[in-house]
């Protein structure tokens, strides 16, 4: 659990570094601050993340998205992919037939544009499943918008140092939670203007605000939007946690744990050799899809809950528990 006496010393640091702001700017700033595993920062990372989902005809993933032109073998047809016009050929030459596997086939190596805009060359099939397995596979939010520039106060413990940064776009905002580390905080300046997902600018003055803005997004142009059966994903193939929170940071509590959904809807849990079991239901309650775990094992209690679905692609499940501020993530292994 996180050291409440850690973060209030650190609040008074940011407070003391920063204290040549103005008495008004320092009521702007919002005191609660964020960290890289903080829900609000995992948000962030998304609404500024380089559009990745726009070719998933192409790559089915939303960890990157391919550098054109790319040639490609699709059921046994070749063809260069030079623009993005071009994927209404794949999606033809995959509705030709509903007998052939649909697999796409690079033309090796390929070039790959991650989601904090770095382009990557790709030299192989490994290294490619290796960089999705290792990455979030969940789209941008393209129904809301951050407006710049945002003023931020970073605090690095590891050296006691502090001090401010003004990001001007999407890509310096999602390098920046990309670069920082766990010894680091930061807190955002507020009030901030963002477009909500009617368009409206709209003024943002705290990280719950800023929260619901951008949870409001997910639920209406999530990855779930376009995803397929909840159900089918689930129970295809097996899953780790990646993500857990819960006052904090608590992923490193399950490394190592293999979670299996079965369609009779029991669980197969798997660490160090040893099974256990669960079991799992997906229903609606007043219009909100919930996936309720059960766990026999005492360790993993703590995920034993009717968990809300707040998201999900064919590799990641987003769950949440809104009354606890509760965030699991399960990513395809």
């Amino acid at each position: 659990m996180i050291n409440v006496y850690k973060i209030v010393g650190i609040s008074i640091v940011l407070a003391l570094a920063f204290s040549c702001q103005s008495e008004e700017e320092s009521l702007q700033q919002d005191v609660a601050n964020l960290s890289k595993a903080s829900p609000v920062t995992k948000l962030l990372s998304r609404v500024s993340q380089n559009p990745t989902s726009g070719d998933n005809i192409l790559d089915g993933t939303s960890v990157f998205r391919v550098k054109l032109p790319v040639s490609i073998t699709l059921n046994g047809t070749s063809l260069t992919v030079s623009s993005v016009s071009d994927y209404a050929l794949i999606e033809n030459l995959k509705n030709v037939s509903n007998t052939d596997d649909d697999l796409v086939f690079y033309t090796f190596p390929i070039t790959v544009v991650l989601r904090n805009y770095q382009e990557v060359v790709i030299a192989n099939t490994t290294a490619l499943q290796n960089l999705i397995a290792t990455q979030d596979d969940l789209s941008e939010l393209t129904c809301s918008a951050l407006v710049y520039p945002i003023s931020v106060n970073v605090y690095e413990s590891s050296n006691q140092s502090a001090n401010q940064t003004t990001l001007l776009s999407n890509s310096q905002l999602i390098n920046f939670i990309f670069s920082l580390q766990n010894t680091t905080v930061f807190s955002i300046n507020y009030p901030i203007s963002a477009l909500n997902t009617q368009g409206q600018t709209v003024i943002i003055n705290s990280n719950a605000e800023l929260k619901s803005l951008l949870e409001a997004a997910v639920t209406q142009c999530g990855s779930s939007a376009v995803s397929g059966n909840f159900e089918e994903v689930l129970t295809s193939g097996s899953w780790r946690v990646s993500y857990f929170f819960d006052d904090g940071d608590e992923t490193n509590d399950y490394v190592g744990y293999t979670f299996t959904f079965l369609s009779n809807n029991t669980i197969q849990v798997v660490k160090n050799g040893t099974t256990s079991t669960g079991t799992w239901s997906f229903y609606e309650d007043d219009g909100v899809n919930k996936l309720d775990l059960t766990f026999e094992n005492s360790l993993l209690q703590e995920l034993v809950d009717d968990w809300e679905l707040f998201d999900f692609s064919n590799n990641t499940i987003q769950l949440k528990e809104d009354d606890n501020d509760e965030y699991l993530t399960f990513s395809k292994i």
